[in-house]
């Protein structure tokens, strides 16, 4: 990477208005801040079957993690500088949960701050499993991943469930 400021995310993730000035301040005025991302939010202008129930909760519980475990996925947008991605490792090129395994090696080197402004995320897979289901399956990846179970194997079967 050549930018000073890098900004990794999920490929249907709509940002706020002006996120690059938002992230540059936020890493230029404080060193400690090893990564910054947006608040998660589900972007309702996406649904296409109505109101999704659970929606509301979701947030809640994603935003709730976020900022006191200090654990943001791609999906709110990852912003860091050069410096910290080199420091963590870089990105490894796993087929899931890249992100993730990001933010746990950068929090081990400063700050994660998550800003108010949200990252709008897409609906897709809350609508095609429903809320409840798609966060079990998140978690039950998630927590394979974490024992150390394949991520071959966890892409498999996260995109063979919707």
């Amino acid at each position: 990477a050549r930018a000073e400021v890098l900004l990794l995310l999920h490929a249907d993730v709509v940002l706020p208005a002006r996120f690059d000035l938002l992230v540059l301040q936020v890493l230029q005025q404080d060193p400690a801040v090893a990564l910054c991302a947006f608040a998660f939010q589900v972007n309702r202008s996406q649904l296409t079957q109505g109101p999704l129930p659970g929606l509301d909760l979701l947030e809640l519980a994603t935003n709730l993690r976020s900022r006191v475990l200090g654990t943001p996925y791609g999906d709110q947008g990852l912003a860091v500088t050069r410096s910290s991605l080199e420091l963590a490792g870089g990105v490894d090129p796993l087929p899931i949960l890249e992100d993730y395994d990001l933010v746990m090696r950068l929090r081990k080197h400063g700050h994660v701050q998550c800003l108010p402004q949200p990252a709008l995320s897409s609906p897709r897979r809350y609508e095609a499993l429903g809320v409840p289901m798609a966060s079990v399956v998140n978690l039950a990846v998630l927590l394979a991943f974490s024992l150390g179970l394949s991520p071959a194997l966890l892409y498999r079967v996260y995109y063979a469930l919707g």
